[in-house]
């Protein structure tokens, strides 16, 4: 039996890594802009994500 961390599971599941700094202030901009301009159409934005592949893929 191999023995591991409370904090650290026993294997790496695969997830998917976030600009959180870039969808912060997109989703400001955004809002800002929307406020400003209510009467305009929403629009939608994509932040780029990265792939990490590990143990469970």
């Amino acid at each position: 039996m191999t023995s591991h961390s409370p904090l650290s599971p026993p294997y790496q599941l695969t997830t998917l890594r976030q600009d959180t700094d870039a969808l912060a202030s997109t989703a400001v901009a955004l809002l800002v802009s929307r406020i400003r301009h209510f009467d305009q159409p929403a629009v939608r934005k994509s932040v780029p994500v990265e792939l990490i592949v590990r143990q469970s893929a």
